[in-house]
């Protein structure tokens, strides 16, 4: 029965290391979040045994549990890269109409043909409507809707009128206005 004991600790310490080395693997991918190996005794009672004198039968992988800590930011080139400080994942959805979420902390998206926001995989980016006045119009799962950038901001029109206020330093040394050249 020993023997079976000190093998349920190698094969803890094996999933360890698994869980280890998978960490070590994704440490450059985008949005990953590393795991943890969470252990416990294993312990085992027979009628006829009395349990002052049990030792254990060893050890077993309880979970291997992501850990959701905050990661680093790293800032790129790509106006699209966002990131989610804190608690929350990006929703996405496969299809426009589709409403089969995907939650993932990957921030790495571009726009595909149609202006749309999408990840590497071609999945929607989803966004919470907003009002004109750009606070959100709702905060339910249900009302998101695929985030597309449009290709115009509307029609240009000429300033008519502008407004300005400025200070001056007062520790300077006044300029003839008749030395103002607007061109």
């Amino acid at each position: 029965m020993s023997f079976n004991i000190a093998l349920s600790g190698v094969s803890a310490a094996q999933r360890d290391l698994d869980t280890t080395a998978n960490n070590i693997a994704n440490v450059n991918t985008v949005g990953f979040k590393e795991s943890r190996a969470e252990f416990g005794d294993v312990y085992a009672q027979s009628l006829l045994a009395g349990g002052k004198t049990k030792v254990g039968d060893g050890v077993l992988t309880q979970e291997v549990a992501q850990q959701f800590s905050q990661g680093s930011l790293q800032f790129t080139e790509n106006a699209l890269d966002l990131a989610v400080t804190g608690t929350g994942f990006f929703a996405t959805v496969p299809d426009i109409d589709n409403r089969d979420f995907s939650y993932t902390r990957a921030g790495a998206f571009k726009l595909n043909s149609d202006n749309f926001v999408v990840n590497s995989n071609g999945d929607h980016l989803l966004g919470f409507p907003v009002n004109t006045d750009g606070t959100s119009a709702s905060v339910a799962l249900s009302t998101t809707e695929p985030v597309t950038i449009p290709d115009s901001s509307g029609s240009p029109s000429a300033t008519s009128e502008v407004s300005l206020t400025m200070n001056l330093p007062a520790g300077e040394e006044a300029v003839d206005p008749a030395l103002f050249d607007p061109d």
